[in-house]
């Protein structure tokens, strides 16, 4: 009874910290489109699910299936659902231009920083957030409102609340200097381009693994760890329960009708 109130906590405690899995992905690599996060879009833009489906002659790259999330950069281009794409280029992203047809240049990074947020379980995972992401990525790239709720398939509500949320978010996570922090940077970001049959199509941004960035894959992660410490809480505790209870004499017949009337409610 009391095993099972412990794992319902770390199960809980587990889903409330839970981020979205970083990839390893490069240049060659086809990736294969599945889709809208179920409930985490708002229009036509929002969290993209996809899975890798081919990966150049490299151990670089995640294996073949392996499931990642991605946010579109561009309005200009589509792709279609368990359609196939090849990765043309990756590319971190900057500041420097306005946007364009490639989706490699921001005014301001507000939107990277807005995703990075999102990918790290640090805003609420819901179509409204998600919504708010998509938002701050292509104003970042430049992209007006009447481009936004026209090609982009949102309402004006839609779009107006993404923005309010925007703000919010901001608000909250970026210092009075205007600085998103002191030691942020899209390091652990990357985006690519996309195309099918030699046409291009949507980029994307993604969150990439550490370790192609110099990191250890082998050292947890704050939260990774927190939840291997909870795993490992459990698994001793468990352990000492059988212990306890292997050393328990057997209950006599009065003793187990004792109990039993109080479970009921007879005394």
């Amino acid at each position: 009874m009391k095993l099972s109130f412990v794992l319902a906590i770390a199960i809980v405690f587990s889903a409330s910290v839970a981020v979205q899995a970083s990839v390893i992905l490069q240049t060659g690599d086809i990736v294969t489109y599945n889709g809208h996060a179920a409930g985490l879009f708002e229009g036509n833009g929002g969290a993209f699910n996809w899975s890798i489906s081919s990966v150049v002659a490299s151990p670089a790259s995640s294996p073949v299936g392996t499931t990642f999330q991605t946010f579109c950069l561009e309005l200009q281009q589509s792709i279609s659902t368990g359609t196939n794409y090849t990765i043309g280029q990756m590319f971190t992203p900057a500041t420097g231009g306005t946007a364009n047809s490639s989706g490699n240049k921001f005014n301001n990074l507000s939107g990277v920083y807005i995703f990075d947020l999102w990918s790290n379980n640090l805003i609420t995972q819901d179509a409204a957030d998600a919504g708010a992401v998509q938002v701050a990525l292509w104003e970042s790239e430049g992209y007006s409102q009447a481009q936004i709720t026209g090609t982009g398939g949102y309402t004006t509500n839609q779009y107006n609340n993404a923005n309010t949320l925007i703000a919010n978010i901001l608000a909250t996570k970026v210092d009075i200097s205007g600085s998103y922090s002191t030691s942020w940077a899209p390091t652990d970001l990357n985006a690519f381009f996309l195309s099918h049959n030699g046409t291009g199509a949507q980029d994307q941004i993604v969150l990439v693994s550490t370790s192609t960035h110099g990191g250890s894959p082998s050292v947890p992660e704050p939260v990774g760890a927190a939840i291997w410490g909870v795993g490992t809480a459990l698994a001793a505790g468990g352990a000492a329960l059988r212990r306890r209870k292997n050393r328990r004499r057997p209950w006599s017949t009065e003793n187990r009708e004792a109990v039993l009337r109080i479970v009921q409610g007879k005394h």
